[in-house]
């Protein structure tokens, strides 16, 4: 088990986390060297979880491309199969405006008792996310489309840091410093969507997003999908194109309990 293991962590840091070379290096019948697996793996700052470990969440092992390896630090539990009813994504533009700033920290600490908060780290929407989650309380989770040890953009470093110090979780399929390369980010959004059992669009727009990528896997992970409205002159907002599509509308806290059949634990 433990050289399964190894030889499993061993190629996804070979790989750069590369869903399908690591997979297909699985199947290979020539292994490398046993010393140098273990030199590799051991050189690893980061923990991880494979999908060979016994705590490996049931719900991950159903889905789709389940993520082999996963490297992280801070509190692994907030993706188990107990704490997913609890994983409520936030995501949005990047380029957030006071409106979408607003209403999100808002929503978030409305949620704070109740919720954990799960985004990318990314400028704007997950930003605001992530630091309201921090300042009400909440537990966060931060999926980094780049390596464990890279965390992108540098602006948000701090913000990566705190997340771990507070007792939350920053993880990766991507192991030490890989760069965060464009083809990195569909598969991590991948995992915002299967880590939560909930997405919260709060502001966005077109369909040729992150943000986009996000809702479309939701959909396909039957995931539930919520948007907060934004003014109708704004004809481009993702939003409202989302709420129009069938997404739930949101305007507080409590619609988002409601639709994730969660009890509040305190009125706010």
């Amino acid at each position: 088990m433990d050289l399964e293991r190894n030889l499993l962590i061993y190629y996804a840091i070979i790989y750069r986390g590369n869903y399908d070379e690591v997979l297909k290096a699985t199947t290979q019948k020539n292994h490398p060297d046993i010393e140098e697996v273990k030199r590799v793996v051991d050189a690893l700052n980061c923990k991880t979880l494979t999908m060979l470990d016994d705590d490996y969440p049931e719900y991950l092992k159903r889905s789709l491309r389940a993520p082999m390896v996963l490297f992280y630090y801070g509190d692994i539990s907030l993706i188990d199969d107990y704490h997913h009813k609890y994983n409520l994504a936030v995501i949005g533009t990047r380029q957030s405006t006071n409106y979408g700033a607003r209403h999100t920290s808002r929503i978030v600490k409305e949620l704070a008792k109740d919720c954990n908060i799960v985004s990318g780290l990314a400028r704007g929407i997950d930003a605001v996310a992530h630091r309201a989650a921090l300042l009400y309380g909440a537990k966060t989770v931060a999926v980094l489309g780049s390596g464990i040890d890279n965390p992108w953009p540098y602006e948000n470093v701090e913000l990566y840091q705190a997340i771990i110090s507070l007792g939350g979780l920053v993880i990766s399929e991507y192991p030490d410093k890989t760069d965060p390369n464009i083809e990195n980010f569909p598969a991590r959004n991948r995992l915002i969507a299967l880590f939560s059992k909930a997405v919260l669009v709060t502001e966005a727009y077109n369909y040729k997003t992150g943000t986009a990528i996000t809702v479309r896997l939701a959909r396909e992970y039957n995931r539930e999908v919520m948007a907060i409205p934004y003014r109708l002159e704004a004809t481009t907002s993702f939003c409202n194109q989302l709420i129009y599509e069938g997404a739930k509308l949101i305007r507080d806290g409590h619609d988002v309990l409601s639709t994730m059949n969660i009890a509040q634990i305190k009125i706010i």
